[in-house]
């Protein structure tokens, strides 16, 4: 049986493929999510300034700075993390 992915591995997912701008379709195949799961994390990102939506058609999703920093960050920790795997 296969495992779950934790949460933070989606979000790095999504602030990777959002760091170029991607649509939601985009996100959702590159992340391994369905569409409704993908709001859900959109609206996390974005609540908290990680990533901006833009405002024309079709919409794109973007890594902001602050989001950029966190990416770096959640990298950094599932590296430490994948060195301590038994």
């Amino acid at each position: 049986m296969s495992e779950r992915r934790s949460k933070d591995l989606i979000f790095t997912r999504i602030l990777e493929v959002c760091s170029e701008g991607a649509c939601k379709t985009r996100i959702v195949y590159a992340s391994n999510t369905n569409f409704g799961n993908a709001k859900s994390y959109l609206a996390a990102l974005s609540k908290k300034g990680l990533i901006v939506k833009s405002a024309g058609k079709p919409i794109r999703y973007k890594t902001t700075e602050k989001g950029l920093g966190t990416l770096r960050g959640l990298r950094s920790i599932q590296d430490l993390l994948s060195d301590l795997e038994i």
